[in-house]
């Protein structure tokens, strides 16, 4: 397969599950640069090729391509356990991913999770139907100038500074809304990231500076349109805008000439998570056993 050198991004017209890493993966057989945008572990792509199936949450699908850097950019929040979870498994079987994490994605904390479980314990049976990864509260305090970027790995002094700026912003916040509840503490959170710190340090880096002339890139989103946050099915979307007109922001890479956009669709729609779905089926098991209807996350 050849691929003329130019943007393409793929996204799910529907509301996710669309099989977009089927296509992601084809289309980065042959890409150079293949990148995330938005999102980050609440959501996933399987990918099955010659070294097996893999369910990818963080990692863009160009992971398997040894000749594509696999940028992060700056619209993904980003779980450091998670994705180096998700590294350390491709190594065990024999995949070295090559990966650029943007300096200014946003970090998502323990305590980012730990809201997201109260406040759905708290919605009760009016609940998104959360994935509980503290998705949306990453996204919140990154709108509310309160979160940490991953280019603060880079300087222990700035991470320390920002860490405890925000940890004696949300624990008292949070215990104010929730009561007394199970946490870690300032020293542990900030030793889990000194620790998440000499990992990565070799992954971060300015995607901005990343020159795209000459280059074929494959931009993937995660979850389908339906869930954009701007023209989804609010409130029952993400935090993010999954839309293609979001890539070019949200990757951090800047386009030079127009952009392909592939959408993908099924002859099905599927949703996970809450909210209205007018035609749903009353029986779901056969559908879902032959077509494989299984999200990777959910």
């Amino acid at each position: 397969m050849q691929q003329s050198k130019q943007i393409r991004i793929v996204v799910g017209a529907n509301w996710g599950d669309e099989g977009k890493g089927r296509m992601v993966d084809y289309f980065a057989q042959t890409a150079t640069i293949v990148g995330r945008y938005q999102g980050g572990n609440n959501a996933g792509h399987t990918v099955i090729n010659e070294y097996g199936e893999f369910k990818l949450h963080l990692l863009p699908s160009g992971v398997f391509n040894p000749n594509a850097l696999n940028v992060l950019g700056p619209g993904m929040v980003i779980n450091l356990a998670g994705l180096k979870q998700e590294i350390s498994d491709l190594q065990q079987r024999g995949v070295t991913p090559n990966i650029m994490i943007s300096d200014r994605a946003t970090l998502v904390l323990p305590l980012h999770k730990i809201e997201d479980e109260l406040e759905e314990q708290r919605l009760g049976s009016a609940a998104f139907g959360s994935t509980k990864n503290g998705i949306a509260y990453a996204y919140a305090d990154r709108a509310a100038k309160k979160a940490l970027q991953v280019g603060m790995l880079r300087n222990p002094a700035t991470l320390t500074t920002y860490l405890r700026r925000w940890y004696d912003w949300k624990l008292p916040m949070l215990r104010g809304l929730y009561g007394e509840f199970a946490h870690p503490t300032f020293d542990q959170m900030h030793q889990e990231l000194r620790d998440q710190s000499a990992y990565f340090q070799l992954y971060i880096g300015d995607v901005a500076q990343l020159n795209t002339d000459h280059q074929s890139v494959v931009l993937e989103a995660q979850l389908g349109s339906l869930r954009d946050l701007h023209f989804g099915n609010y409130p029952y979307t993400t935090s993010s805008s999954v839309l293609a007109s979001a890539a070019e922001l949200g990757s951090g890479l800047m386009f030079k000439e127009p952009p392909f956009v592939t959408a993908v669709v099924k002859s099905f729609s599927s949703s996970v998570g809450q909210g209205p779905f007018p035609t749903a089926m009353d029986e779901q098991t056969t559908l879902r056993e032959s077509a494989h209807e299984f999200g990777a996350t959910t």
